[in-house]
């Protein structure tokens, strides 16, 4: 079980420090802090690279989107627009 102290942590220095120091100063596997970051959405290498930049508004945008970006989506007459993926399709 995570606490509230250790989301927070995860939240604010994901786009900061490597996955591998961030697991190493909770004391989590590896593969844990990634799981985590996954489902909290913050895994996107686009949003960490706004974060990075200073852009946490748009950063923000994008995470509430819904989904992640995919360049083709096929609709369900067979056409491939761009557009944002729902997080409940392609797991």
């Amino acid at each position: 079980m995570w606490s509230e102290n250790e989301l927070i942590y995860l939240q604010d220095n994901y786009h900061l420090k490597t996955v591998r120091v961030i697991s190493k100063e909770m004391g989590r596997p590896l593969q844990a802090v990634m799981s985590k970051a996954h489902r909290l959405g913050i895994s996107d290498l686009v949003i960490q690279k706004l974060l990075r930049s200073g852009k946490k508004a748009e950063a923000l945008a994008r995470k509430k989107a819904g989904g992640s970006y995919c360049p083709f989506l096929t609709t369900r007459f067979g056409f491939e627009t761009p557009g944002y993926q729902p997080l409940y399709t392609g797991r």
